[in-house]
């Protein structure tokens, strides 16, 4: 009995773990549901789940984009033809009447829109002078010059009763008012008004009084609801200020070409809840999200739309066949104007084109937008596809349960497509991302026990290899032989400079001490700039990128290592200074090519390295730093197509154990960073290159003392300076090339 009672102990212990481990499951599958819901409903921001949408709604905007030109719309340029003939914007306004004119009168153009403001009087004109000197003239004379002049009421004068639409900006977090609006489209009552949640800006920069007098009609170009990644996906189509429904520059534009049809709100209200679906214009129908915003349905890339140059308008004498009728916006591409915006087709994107889609999808119904309800869609189908995957009976099926989820993403992913073209904005990633979620955490449950021992050894192992090849290593270690692949990689080495006399200088516990305070902050560095650490050759690191994960940027991330390494040098010196510790200085060596990676040894013992002539130069380069005087040398085939990073041609060379010639050069910094000195100083030093090359000896040595005189004394003068008195002595010949031969490693 005592044996049956010991059996039945065991018994309900094993079951009662079994019980509670499928309990915590359960209540875990929940918790990973419940973080969904939450994010779905705005409570819980989950911004890895927000890019992913973002980056969604971006595929398929670029896959479904028809790429096609719609010629019913024309932009007339203000590009830098126009600029460079016509003078810096802003010109004057007498121009921009006559440039109107011309569009209205001559090109016969439907409409035109301006996707900028005039918030200040025209000070081009001579009415100051005039009135300065009126006092001195008649009357008749003064007031004649007074129209001649005043060319903001010329400009007024162009535009009234004519089919123009002026564009102003809404503030949203500053109070300031410049000049005035015209009167809003419609009103909405306070008790509407507190209902809704439209955007309701704190001030405006309108234009000037007299311009907005003459419009028939003006629009709001500024766009408050830019993505946060600053991406140009939706727009609102109306803003409210004290009251007033005011519409924006692309609404205000077919409003005009549709013979000014009322503005009227599709408000849908219960009880105390109220929520906009859309707008109506006439007879015409748009829908719209609870902001009034619409996603900008672009065509394609830039000029989707026809481009005229403004200056081909003002000196055209004849029509121009393609404005005939045109619906015409008014902007700019040129680049100083600063109207470029980051779209998902485009990062620099004229603004104007962001008009033009707008007008374009509005009058074919082609704008998409994201409905007050579709909360409650995502809402329900995570909740749906949540219960489904917790709660499937084919849970410790695999097989059947990995069918279940495909069949599920499948579907999901299927009717959001079928919406999307509906024009419809549904969020596709986070039931996606649900799906996979759960089924990652329910496919790894079972194996937190037995991969205790596993996780604990690849700890102990991602301290002498990267954490990337142990992970690769545990999943498929029949994949990994002795051979390796060739691909293009940059490799670093790093070697401190008078080690000996370090390593004599200190005791053994020290030493090691030092080495490991050195070599912690270096290898962080390395690592999280995706390198992966070779080896350390006693004071000597070796290091490279672009194994065992592919990294198209292996250059860059190299040598922002390097430079990050030398700077943290600085750091440990003052840290062993406070130890009386030696002062350290390093010297960097980085070289790009082709080379053999992968797990090389014997059946004893392997270690996953690099080997080739790329990776032997890198090792020279390093040796030559301390030649030259520099910290950190780059080999050229690092340094070709390096863009944004100035560099600065060192020397051309042949290394000892190559016969190759190779040009080297030291990285100086960001150019984007670097001031007009440092810039000149370099441009300098390559034209005593060239001059060195050419053995222009005298003109080497004059710019060679205007850089020390300016900079100071450097090594590398003092190397240029002993090879020049030797030529001068022993000229190399006339078929020399310049390059300069290193006897030593």
């Amino acid at each position: 009995m005592a044996d049956l009672g010991e059996t039945k102990s065991k018994l309900f212990k094993r079951l009662n773990s079994l019980t509670t481990k499928r309990f915590i499951r359960l209540m875990l599958s929940f918790s990973i549901l419940l973080v969904f819901l939450l994010h779905s409903s705005g409570v819980l921001q989950v911004t890895l789940l927000d890019a992913l949408e973002r980056f969604s709604y971006d595929v398929k905007l670029n896959s479904t984009a028809p790429h096609t030109t719609d010629h019913r719309i024309v932009i007339v340029d203000l590009d830098e033809k126009s600029l460079q003939q016509h003078g810096q914007w802003p010109w004057n306004r007498g121009l921009v009447a006559d440039m109107v004119s011309k569009l209205l009168e001559q090109h016969q153009v439907q409409s035109i829109s301006f996707d900028m403001v005039f918030a200040e009087p025209d000070f081009s004109d001579g009415i100051s002078v005039l009135e300065d000197v009126g006092q001195y003239l008649p009357q008749e004379v003064v007031q004649k010059w007074q129209r001649i002049l005043d060319f903001d009421q010329q400009f007024a004068q162009v535009i009234k009763d004519q089919p123009v639409v002026l564009g102003y900006v809404f503030q949203q977090n500053s109070e300031d008012i410049i000049n005035q609006l015209t009167e809003p489209s419609t009103l909405l009552s306070p008790s509407i008004q507190e209902k809704l949640d439209l955007i309701s800006p704190k001030g405006f920069t309108a234009n000037i009084a007299s311009l907005e007098a003459a419009s028939p009609i003006s629009g709001f170009f500024d766009n408050p609801i830019v993505d946060e990644d600053g991406v140009y996906r939706r727009v609102p189509l109306v803003q409210t200020y004290q009251g007033g429904i005011y519409p924006s520059l692309a609404l205000s534009t077919l409003i005009i070409n549709q013979d000014a049809p009322k503005l009227r709100l599709d408000i849908q209200q219960e009880q105390d809840y109220a929520a906009i679906e859309g707008l109506y214009l006439g007879s015409n129908y748009i829908a719209t999200g609870a902001l009034t915003d619409v996603y900008v349905p672009y065509r394609g890339r830039q000029e989707s739309y026809p481009y005229v140059s403004a200056s081909d308008v003002l000196q055209s004498n004849e029509p121009i066949p393609i404005l005939k009728n045109a619906i015409v916006l008014i902007g700019t591409t040129a680049p100083g104007l600063l109207d470029l915006r980051s779209t998902p087709l485009q990062k620099n994107y004229p603004g104007v084109e962001v008009h033009a889609n707008l007008i374009s999808g509005m009058l074919d119904g082609t704008t998409r937008h994201r409905p007050s309800y579709s909360l409650a869609i995502e809402f329900l189908t995570l909740m749906l596809i949540g219960l489904v995957i917790i709660f499937s009976p084919f849970i410790n099926a695999p097989f059947k349960h990995l069918s279940l989820l495909s069949a599920l993403a499948l579907a999901h992913t299927l009717i959001n497509l079928y919406l999307w073209n509906s024009q419809l904005v549904i969020h596709l990633v986070s039931p996606l991302a649900l799906i996979f979620t759960l089924l990652a955490f329910q496919t790894s449950w079972g194996f937190f026990i037995e991969a205790r021992a596993k996780r604990h050894l690849a700890k102990l192992f991602s301290q002498y290899i990267p954490k990337e090849l142990v992970n690769r290593m545990a999943e498929a270690p029949e994949s990994f032989e002795l051979s390796g692949e060739s691909r293009e990689m940059t490799v670093l080495f790093t070697d401190i400079r008078g080690f000996t006399n370090i390593s004599e200088s200190l005791p053994p516990k020290e030493l090691s001490k030092l080495m490991k305070e050195f070599l912690t902050p270096m290898t962080e560095i390395i690592h999280k700039h995706n390198g992966t650490i070779d080896k350390y050759m006693g004071d000597a690191i070796m290091a490279f990128w672009g194994a065992p994960l592919p990294d198209d940027q292996h250059r860059y991330n190299a040598i922002h290592a390097a430079e990050e390494m030398v700077e943290a040098l600085k750091k440990i010196n003052n840290k062993f200074a406070t130890r009386n510790w030696p002062t350290l200085d390093i010297g960097i060596g980085i070289n790009t090519g082709m080379m053999d990676v992968g797990n090389m040894g014997s059946e004893y013992r392997m270690a996953y390295t690099v080997l080739g002539d790329a990776v032997n130069l890198g090792s020279r380069l390093e040796g030559l730093t301390k030649s030259y005087g520099v910290s950190t040398i780059i080999g050229e085939d690092t340094f070709r197509n390096l863009d944004g990073i100035l560099c600065r041609e060192i020397d051309r060379v042949k290394v000892k154990g190559k016969d190759r010639p190779v040009s080297i050069f030291e990285p100086i910094g960001y150019q984007d960073l670097l001031s007009p000195d440092e810039i000149q100083f370099i441009d300098d030093f390559n034209e005593m290159l060239l001059k060195y090359r050419a053995q222009d000896w005298p003109g080497c040595l004059e710019i060679i003392q205007k850089l020390i005189k300016r900079s100071g004394p450097h090594p590398i003068f003092k190397v240029y300076l002993e090879r020049i008195r030797t030529y001068q002595k022993q000229p190399p010949g006339l078929d020399w090339d310049g390059v300069f031969v290193h006897t030593s490693k």
